[in-house]
């Protein structure tokens, strides 16, 4: 069953990451504002004091302008660092001059950042290749987050994706986390 899975999560990654390359720059640009202006109406984020992000490849659906949002409104903001083989590691940033590129080729916060605690995190912002409505979602396949997600259980997990990474159900296993919600430009998942 797991080859199965593990088949299948490969060839729907394969499928997704086809899917978002095509998308032009200029059009992942305007789709980020348009997932920033939905996450930030979400009751979950307006009361949030402290806030995961992630440093967003190329590709990915980029968080900032959401992050530049909820910075101004006061909000704490955490970033993770690979901190070992599947091992993440939060720090606070107060802005993005703190980011640098680490080992994945992602921006991640220097180690001299101070360190955030999970437990102190009110939201996850998820990155991801595909998410399904069904909650679950396909990462890069390291393990980062599936790792991570289960200490912050009491933290609203939110994936931002663009509408071609969005699929009815995305295979999972049983060490898969689902997600509180999923964002797209144009509709919020719950």
């Amino acid at each position: 069953m797991g080859d199965s899975v593990s088949m299948r999560k490969a060839e729907l990654r394969a499928h997704a990451r086809a899917l978002r390359a095509m998308l032009p720059a200029r059009r992942r640009g305007e789709q980020a504002l348009a997932i920033a202006e939905r996450l930030l109406g979400l009751p979950e984020v307006a009361a949030a004091g402290a806030v995961l992000a992630y440093g967003a490849s190329e590709e990915e659906a980029d968080p900032r302008p959401a992050v530049d949002a909820l910075r101004e409104r006061g909000v704490r903001i955490a970033y993770p660092r690979i901190a070992g083989e599947g091992c993440l590691a939060l720090h606070w940033v107060s802005s993005a001059e703190e980011l640098q590129v680490g080992a994945l080729g992602i921006r991640e916060p220097a180690g001299t950042c101070a360190c955030a605690e999970p437990s102190g995190i009110d939201v996850v912002l998820v990155p991801g290749i595909a998410f399904g409505r069904d909650g679950y979602r396909l990462g890069f396949g390291a393990g980062y987050y599936d790792r991570f997600l289960p200490t912050v259980p009491d933290a609203f997990k939110v994936g931002l994706a663009y509408e071609v990474q969005l699929f009815d159900t995305v295979p999972h296993e049983a060490h898969d986390v689902p997600l509180d919600a999923v964002i797209t430009p144009s509709a919020i998942v719950r």
